[in-house]
Formats: C-alpha cells, structure tokens, sequence
C-alpha cells in the first residue's frame, strides 16, 4: 500500500479533500493508519470509509494536532466489512488527524479499506498545485497550511513540498494564503485562465527575529535604494528579506511592515 507506514502521527499521510480515495489495509499485527487534513473553521466534512475488506471493522477517531490523546470525535457504527460515515463541523482553522483502527483485531489479508474526506455541499470546480519551498535556499517545505480565503479550499503541503487544493471558483479569479510557524505569511491571488487547474508555486520568506529594527533602518534602506551617500551602522543589522545579496525595496517594506505591526500591537 502506498501510504505504509503510517502508523504514527509524525508518519502521517496528507489526505486532500475531495481529491479521491486513500487505499489502506491493516498489514501487521497491531496497524493502525494516520491522516491527516487541514480543517477550515465552519466547514463541513464527511470522512468516510468504503470498500472494506470482509476482515475489516474500522473504527474513525478524530484529533486535533494540539491534542492527539482525547479525541474530538469518534465512531464505529458498522459491522465487520460496512461502511463508516463521519459527518463534522470543523470548530476551528488547524490540522487535523484521523486515526484508523481495526477493532476486529484482523491484519494481513481482506483487511483493506478506502478513506475519503470531503465538503459534503457545493463541491469544489477548481484545482491549485504546486511546491512550497524557501525563497532563499530552495528547501522544500512541509506541513505549511494553505487555505484559499474566497473558495473554500484547503491543503497541506507534504514531504516533498508539493500540494493540492481543490477549491472553488467565485467570478473566475482565485487567492491563496499560507502559513507555517518558521516563515512569514504568503498570500497572492490572480484571475483563472483557461482550463481548470491553477499552477501556484510558493517561495516562503523566513521569519526574522530583528526586534531592533527602527525607522533608522529603514532610512538607511532607502538611501541604498536611491544610491544616497550612507555613512551609518544601521544598515549592518538590516535582513536580506529576498536573499539576493542586496538591500532594496523588498527589505525596506519589510522593516515599515514590522513597524507598523508593533504600532498596532
């Protein structure tokens, strides 16, 4: 099976919604499988378990990543071999983790199972892929969470940093946003072209922790970027926000950004 092993949290498999089935069996004595999806506050979600084998009686437990030891929601309603809805109101934006357990104690042969989540109404038309990775050395990134705001779609990137959201469509454009705890917010939106499929590749900028920065940087910034005569220490702590070895208008919207940040905080 192409998503084993998957028998710990950490070795989760990104599920993405409305993207078709997962096929999973239980292989070995004491299998369990992990899933896991990004939630979307006030959506509704239906996790089901289909075309089971008829040594399979599944049980769905499902966690948030903050508490993956009480779980919000559980059910095993079928009979060895039936079918397993969930149906769930997501209570707020985070990562999500379903646990599948073979209550019947079975592994090996006629225990496998195919795992869907889905937005049980207004399904999503369009679909978003692309690769996440850092704007300065190309590292592909994991685990960044991408939601588009307008259309209701949502994602995680996996290992290899690629990813897939399907979403809907509202007056032919698109947007997207992510986040992820080591790097700035991305955000970028634009108009649909022909064909259903929008390629959107995402360069994630580093956070920086300069809590020195003043208007004094940035100053010395925008002399830089009008070739003015500088003659300061300022510029010695000013961060290289789009790694190009230079300072310019990237660095200096960057600092006026974190400013007024402060101010409003």
């Amino acid at each position: 099976m192409p998503y084993e092993q998957d028998n710990d949290p950490e070795l989760s498999s990104v599920i993405i919604i409305n993207g078709g089935i997962q096929k999973h069996n239980f292989y070995d004595s004491g299998d369990v499988d992990w899933v896991k999806f990004y939630g979307i506050e006030g959506e509704d979600y239906e996790i089901e378990v289909n075309n089971m084998g008829t040594n399979s009686d599944v049980a769905i437990e499902l966690y948030r990543a903050d508490n993956l030891t009480k779980p919000l929601e559980e059910i095993n309603d079928g009979e060895t071999g039936e079918y397993e809805l969930l149906s769930w109101l997501c209570p707020g934006n985070d990562i999500y983790y379903l646990k599948i357990t073979n209550v019947a104690g079975s592994f090996g042969k006629n225990t496998e199972y195919e795992l869907t989540v889905s937005y049980p109404e207004a399904p999503p038309d369009k679909r978003m892929t692309g690769i996440v990775s850092n704007v300065c050395s190309g590292e592909l990134i994991k685990d960044v969470r991408i939601h588009s705001t307008s259309g209701n779609g949502s994602a995680i990137s996996m290992e290899n940093g690629n990813y897939e959201m399907l979403f809907v469509s509202e007056n032919g454009t698109y947007d997207v946003t992510t986040e992820t705890d080591d790097y700035e917010i991305f955000t970028d939106s634009g108009s649909l072209e022909s064909g259903d499929v929008v390629i959107q590749n995402i360069t994630m900028t580093p956070i920086i922790e300069n809590d020195d920065l003043s208007l004094l940087h940035a100053i010395a910034s925008l002399k830089i970027v009008i070739n003015m005569e500088l003659e300061n220490q300022y510029i010695d702590r000013v961060p290289d926000i789009d790694c190009d070895g230079k300072i310019g208008l990237p660095e200096v919207i960057y600092i006026l950004e974190k400013l007024a940040t402060d101010i409003d905080t």
